[in-house]
This record gives C-alpha cells, structure tokens and sequence, in this order.
C-alpha cells in the first residue's frame, strides 16, 4: 500500500524538478511564481520594505503574509545563487524534515518501520496533497504543515505522561514557529490543541493556556501588524471555505464528505478498541470530530474565523490524524473483516495515485504562444 504512493511521488518530484529550469507561468496552477518573487524581494529589498513596480509600487513585502519560509529559504538562495534551485532545494528540505517528524511520531506510537514509510507515503502522496504541495507549489502551506507534525509529536508524547517544562518549551516553539510559517494551518492545528488540553487536569490546562499566552506574546510583532493592516485588504471578507457549500466547487464539496467521514469512521472504530483509556487516548480527537462533523455538513464554513482556512487545509488536518488512527488500530480485532480492511488499504492508494495521475495536470513547459 506505500510502494505504490511512493514511487508515484518520486516521479511527480522529478517532473516538478522542471521548476528549477524552466521558470513557471502556467496561471491554471502556479503558486510557484509568487514564492519565487517574494523570496527574490527578500533578499533585494529586504523585509517590509516597499516594492517598487509591484502591485502599483506600493506593496509592503510580508505586511501579512507570513515571513518565516521565505527566511528558512533565503540561506538557499545566498548559497546557490539562483532563485528557482533555492525555492526547491528548500521545498525537498521541508520533506525531509516532515520526514524526521513522522519517525518521530510512529516511535512514539510504537509503530513498525513499514507503517512508519505508509505513514509518509499516505501523507504526502494522496492526490490533494500533490495537487497542492508539488503542482501548485503551495510550498509555505508544506512548511507548515512540517512543523504542525513536529507539534504533534509533542502532544503525542505527553499523551500519557505528565507535563514538565520540556513539553512546554516544545509547545511554545512549535506553536511560535507555525503562527509565523502560515496562519491559516495556525488556526486549524488549534483545534487538535483543544483536544489535548481538554484531556488533562485543571492545573495543567492552567499552565498550557499560560503557555498560550506565551506563544501570543512571541508572535506578537506579526499579528498585531495584521490586525492594524488586514480591514485594508480583501482578505478581510475573503471566506475560502464558502466552496465546500457551492455547487460550482465539486471536488471540494466531495472531499468535505469523504474526508471527514472517513475520519468519523476511524475514530470509533479507535474509540471502541480504547474505550477504557478515553481520555489519555481518545480525548485528544473529539474537539477534531465536531469539527470534522461541522465541515461535513458545511455548518463550519459559516462560522467566523474557522471558516477562513481553504476545504485542502481541513482536508490535509483530518487526513493526518486519520492516518494515526489507521496505524494505530489493531487489526487482529476486526475478525473475518481483517482481510477487507487490509484490501482497502491496499487499493484506496493505488486509486488515489490513478485519480491524481488523471486529473492533476503534470509540470506545463512554456509552448510558443505562452
């Protein structure tokens, strides 16, 4: 079930490696280009500074778009000395990095090496995230969603164990770090965050949402910067959500019911195999079950501030802990529907590879007339 996934992203990475050589123009699906400015932008002008002929001459580079990829970039680009090749030698990086923090979460769940590479694989190679984090180029997104694994390793390990200022040094920079790497994925892991704290006792929610307080005062410059700043922008209406409730936006109305009713699924299936440790084990999910439920029937794209992450974030959130759940189930349970289990995993990848393969576009080389 992971060999297959995995060969199918190896090979979309080396036809996205295009990129490095071909500057890419493609407006169907480029965000590529965007990155690529800003780092450039960065590293010419500096940060915040105006950049002239860009956007009528008076944009603010980073006035709320979250700086810290670009500066995790900008080594690569004072290395290479070519824009393109550092934008993706940064993007492999963030693999390998997210790579780290996936062994360091299936240690923790005490999971094989075989499950360890499915968990990679079912992450990073199901058709929404190589649509997103390869083709698109949704490279900042990828950065982020790296350090929200790191994140959940510390939940994870502190899962059954009592908090000690290690946790709360991993919480508070983790947490920091995701804030200034994307706001969006910020505002979605919170919800995860919510199911931790809910499952320990009164004197440790007291001192995580100490932590919190924390983690708003280390991102303080950032925020308080988009909060005099955003009402001057669109953004400030923008509700990229409303899609999973338009009947124009198929896939994302699709994917805002197999995703999250997958996740559903899962989590009883986990809930009954651990029902006697619900809240060192379970707990951690519910607040992530409401809202997987909310989004399944489009109540969440009508609530202020969840609603403004994009259908992918959720998807990409849901599909993470779905993943932790799957590796975590105990197979030898389901009896005579052991086989089924094991054959649906096996297929679901390999039709998820044959839908990317049909319907995400492969890197577009530039033709005489574009």
């Amino acid at each position: 079930s992971a060999i297959t996934p995995l060969v199918y992203f190896i090979l979309r990475f080396i036809d996205q490696s295009k990129v490095m050589t071909i500057f890419p123009i493609d407006a169907f699906a480029n965000d590529w280009s965007s990155h690529m400015a800003r780092l450039f932008f960065l590293a010419k002008y500096g940060y915040h500074a105006i950049i002239p002929n860009w956007y009528a001459s008076h944009s603010i580079l980073f006035q709320l778009y979250p700086p810290l990829w670009h500066h995790y970039a900008l080594p690569w680009y004072y290395l290479l000395g070519n824009v393109p090749a550092a934008v993706f030698a940064a993007h492999i990086t963030t693999y390998v990095l997210a790579a780290v923090a996936v062994v360091l979460i299936c240690r923790q769940l005490k999971l094989s090496a075989a499950k360890t590479i499915a968990f990679f694989a079912f992450l990073f190679a199901n058709p929404i995230a190589i649509g997103n984090f390869l083709r698109l180029g949704k490279v900042v997104e990828t950065f982020a969603w790296m350090i929200f694994l790191f994140l959940v390793f510390v939940l994870v390990s502190y899962r059954t164990r009592e908090l000690d200022w290690k946790f709360y040094a991993g919480f508070i920079i983790t947490l920091s770090l995701l804030f200034y790497a994307h706001l969006l994925v910020f505002i979605v892991s919170g919800i995860f965050v919510l199911g931790f704290l809910l499952s320990r006792n009164r004197k440790e929610i007291i001192k995580i949402i100490l932590a919190g307080f924390a983690v708003l005062a280390a991102t303080a410059p950032h925020w308080i910067n988009f909060v005099l700043n955003v009402k001057e922008f669109a953004v400030s209406s923008y509700t990229p959500l409303d899609r999973i409730i338009s009947g124009a936006a198929y896939f994302d109305w699709l994917s805002s019911k197999i995703v999250p009713a997958a996740f559903i699924a899962l989590l009883a299936i986990y809930l009954w195999q651990h029902h006697n440790e619900f809240y060192k084990k379970t707990m951690i999910f519910i607040p992530a079950a409401v809202a997987a439920a909310l989004y399944f029937v489009g109540i969440l794209a009508k609530i202020p501030l969840l609603n403004r992450p994009n259908p992918d974030i959720y998807n990409t959130f849901f599909i993470i802990l779905s993943i932790i759940l799957l590796m975590s189930l105990n197979f030898k349970s389901f009896g005579r529907l052991r086989v089924a289990a094991y054959v649906t995993i096996i297929l679901l990848p390999i039709a998820g590879v044959g839908i990317s393969h049909a319907h995400t576009p492969y890197f577009q080389s530039h033709t005489q007339e574009l």
